[in-house]
């Protein structure tokens, strides 16, 4: 019996060979990357914290970080614990988690505290993307958030929803697509009092990129069903463009559908939004309407135009107000 050739050896043995060397290379890589993303944590003026872990060899880089306090532009960000993950291969793609809730503190003052079961957000980079935000597709799902916003000098809200989404996307006319979506969305002060209550909220919007100051913002698919005081139930739908004038107020019209419109005049008018004359008048043009279908019964939807120009508030014909200052 003759010995095998070394050749032959060789040629058995240099695939297993070369992925031994290759699964050392990246093992490498991996490590040096794991080294460079906690330097970088630690000496980053921007971010301080308790405890840090790099995980998820060979895949992934799972990067945990314990009691953190984020600097931003606005204010500082802080939680117990946020844990995001990269793929090793791809750094464009980035999954973070937030447990223990996140509380954002605004230089002026302002709070906002966020707790939930989960909140979770996504972040995938363009290959060409040179913004981090803008040329991004990025998704929040946050599942039973409850949300605590403390404005200064003014008494605080509650908001409460069991899911709350959102979607940013990049379009092929250098714009961003945004969607917001909630269902069961209520608004509440501190003492529980109800100050708002949404049955399903949608809100889809177009922003230019860059957005340049005064630029308008384009508003798709607005739909709203607003649980009333009265039990009943009011759907609003609309699209419309809103930008900022030269003089810093909002600025733009609304194109809006009313539902139920009858009981929704009488709630401005209590309220003190409407007066007894402006209710009056959009009484008679929902009779008008209503007269003009033939269909001689009440009209309970009408299409009527929400404006923002001058510094004031039109709805239809009528000055409602001053309109809000950006």
């Amino acid at each position: 019996m003759t010995d095998i050739p070394m050749k032959r050896k060789l040629a058995v043995l240099w695939p297993y060979l070369a992925l031994l060397a290759l699964a050392l290379t990246a093992s490498g890589f991996w490590y040096m990357g794991a080294v460079q993303i906690k330097k970088s944590l630690y000496e980053s003026q921007d971010i301080s914290f308790n405890d840090i872990s790099v995980g998820g060899f060979p895949s992934q880089y799972r990067i945990v970080i314990d009691a953190y306090t984020i600097k931003l532009p606005q204010g500082t960000l802080s939680g117990e614990k946020l844990t995001a993950v990269r793929m090793f291969y791809d750094f464009n793609h980035t999954i973070l988690w937030a447990e223990g809730g996140l509380h954002f503190e605004g230089k002026s003052g302002d709070q906002l505290t966020l707790n939930g079961d989960s909140i979770q957000a996504s972040h995938v980079m363009g290959k060409d993307g040179e913004d981090y935000f803008s040329d991004a597709r990025i998704s929040v799902d946050l599942q039973k958030p409850r949300i605590q916003v403390r404005p200064v000098f003014v008494e605080g809200t509650n908001i409460s929803s069991p899911q709350i989404q959102f979607y940013s996307l990049p379009t092929e006319t250098n714009e961003a697509r945004l969607l917001f979506k909630a269902g069961s969305l209520m608004f509440t002060k501190t003492n529980n009092q109800n100050i708002l209550s949404l049955q399903k909220a949608i809100v889809e919007s177009t922003l230019p990129q860059p957005l340049e100051k005064g630029e308008p913002i384009t508003l798709d698919n607005l739909i709203l069903d607003i649980n009333l005081p009265s039990g009943e139930l009011l759907g609003i739908q609309g699209e419309g463009k809103l930008g900022r004038s030269t003089e810093g107020y909002l600025d733009g019209s609304l194109n809006l559908n009313f539902k139920n419109m009858t009981t929704v005049l009488n709630i401005l008018q209590t309220h003190g939004i409407l007066t007894m004359d402006q209710q009056a008048i959009l009484s008679l043009a929902l009779q008008l309407t209503a007269g003009s279908s033939g269909s001689g019964t009440a009209i309970e939807a009408l299409p009527m135009t929400l404006g923002f120009k001058r510094g004031r508030i039109f709805f239809g014909p009528i000055d409602i107000g001053p309109a809000p200052k950006l």
